[in-house]
């Protein structure tokens, strides 16, 4: 069967899900240590994992299974399902001044977004219960907005809410105090929320929903240093608005459960912009990773199997998929397989096989198996690609004209010293901290230290569980890149 018959899957796991529903189950795998017992309201609400380690597809994979359990379900793609107008119809919904944005030194302190979040998962929540459980909370979330698209409809500045509340809360048979209210056609959104989650309580005691926020990233790549600030802002809430809930539901004996995802660089983030969201956030995320014995065994070389084995038009064995892998590569002055060859030369992650098939299948769509010559060829897209996806975990901190200028000082594949590797961007030292910069290339994946003992070597790498680079050892280009920076034969 030749190569570009196969279907390889997608590098988005909800991509993959949406558009093969069946593959995307056959050829899914967990982390190996991931346990899915603990996700829930009372335990851990937060998976914490670089970019292609498969965030989307472990929710997306709760999911499934949370709904033969008899949940109801929802998926929220904070990257995807969040558009430039709602970023700006999410400043809306504040009462700041240019003034005091310009003048701040930490302007993101300045947003609060955490009742708009509330509102919005609240509604979510509403949607999913309106269809076989309509009630007077389902009832109020539906009448308390315009019908638009925005995530925010309905919210006024100021953190209020619009709507004729004495004609809805009279239909729905809600008692409330209008005296309070300056105006009966506005609401304060904290009073509204708290007079939802009252309802939803004595609607819905009984409820089960799982309901998922992904991939909560914000990149430099695509902002400018205004809108960065309100995204982060943003996305801080939406983790203190989950943990709110979250602590609601578990007060109140309620088995519905708000879960996030994001990566490590935006939680670092979001530790030094607010010291108080550490106090939870610690203790309530849990990590995705594939840190295993480098061995044909590695919990990756059977995604890698079942990606081939399943993406075959028609049906195939496990012992066809396995002969399909013909001889051995060059690796570090030794002969390995070829899968074991694709994971030394990846992070680690289910989007290093895919970006691998996806790559050979491109470079050679007539092959019928993976050899070493088909390898070759495709080393160069596949070393781009990652080299693209490593950089971007960086970009929330650095400008793009500065990634750029760091891609073009990395010239040779290995430092001796940390000194000399530091050396290397000293053009940079008046605009950016050097060891910092090391540290961030080194939790991206671009570098990992090595150092021989006993005439072997012993490397420590992000991917590996090792959590920060030392400055005593030797320091590698990760191989995967070799061929992006054109650095295979300069050490």
């Amino acid at each position: 069967m030749r190569m570009s018959k196969f279907n390889f899957g997608e590098y988005d796991g909800r991509q993959e899900y949406l558009r093969g529903e069946d593959y995307f189950l056959n050829s899914f795998m967990l982390p190996p240590n991931f346990n899915t017992s603990n996700i829930s309201n009372n335990k851990k609400f937060i998976i914490v994992g670089h970019k292609g380690v498969g965030k989307s597809s472990v929710q997306l994979y709760m999911e499934r299974l949370r709904r033969e359990e008899g949940y109801l379900t929802d998926f929220l793609s904070f990257y995807d399902d969040l558009s430039p107008n709602d970023y700006l119809e999410f400043s809306k919904t504040q009462r700041i001044s240019f003034v005091e944005v310009a003048n701040a030194a930490d302007a993101t302190a300045l947003y609060d977004f955490r009742e708009v979040w509330v509102r919005i998962i609240l509604k979510k929540i509403a949607e999913l219960l309106d269809r076989d459980f309509p009630s007077s909370f389902t009832r109020l979330m539906n009448r308390s907005h315009s019908g638009s698209k925005s995530l925010v409809d309905g919210i006024a500045a100021g953190l209020r809410i619009k709507g004729d509340f004495k004609l809805i809360f009279g239909d729905i048979g809600i008692d409330y105090d209008f005296s309070k209210l300056s105006d009966a056609g506005v609401m304060p959104l904290s009073d509204f929320n708290e007079l939802a989650l009252k309802l939803l309580l004595e609607s819905h005691a009984g409820a089960m929903i799982f309901y998922s926020i992904d991939e909560l990233v914000v990149s430099n790549f695509e902002t400018k240093s205004d809108e960065f600030k309100v995204r982060m802002a943003i996305i801080r809430d939406v983790i203190k608005s989950s943990n709110k809930l979250n602590n609601f539901f578990v007060k109140n004996g309620m088995d519905i459960n708000v879960v996030c995802s994001l990566r490590p660089e935006v939680r670092d983030i979001l530790y030094n912009l607010d010291s108080d969201i550490s106090k939870f956030l610690d203790s309530c995320y849990t990590s995705v990773d594939w840190n295993a014995v480098e061995d044909m065994h590695h919990p990756l070389v059977e995604v890698l199997f079942r990606k081939v084995q399943f993406g075959s038009p028609t049906e195939m064995s496990r012992e066809h998929v396995e002969a399909m892998f013909v001889g051995s590569m060059d690796f570090t002055k030794e002969r390995v397989p070829i899968p074991l060859f694709l994971l030394r030369q990846s992070w680690h992650r289910p989007r290093d096989v895919v970006r691998f098939l996806k790559c050979y299948a491109e470079k050679n769509g007539g092959d019928e198996s993976f050899n070493e010559d088909g390898v070759k060829k495709m080393l160069d897209d596949y070393s781009r690609i990652s080299a693209r996806e490593c950089f971007d975990e960086i970009s929330v901190k650095y400008s793009q004209e500065t990634t750029m200028k760091i891609r073009n000082l990395i010239r040779k594949n290995y430092f001796s010293t940390y000194d000399e590797f530091i050396s290397a961007f000293s053009v940079l030292e008046n605009k950016i901290d050097l060891e910092e910069l090391a540290n961030d290339l080194f939790n991206a994946g671009v570098i990992y230290n090595v150092d021989r003992v006993d005439n072997k070597n012993r490397y420590f790498a992000a991917h590996r569980g090792v959590d920060r680079l030392f400055k005593d050892m030797g320091i590698f280009v990760h191989q995967g890149l070799w061929h992006y920076f054109a650095i295979r034969h300069r050490s």
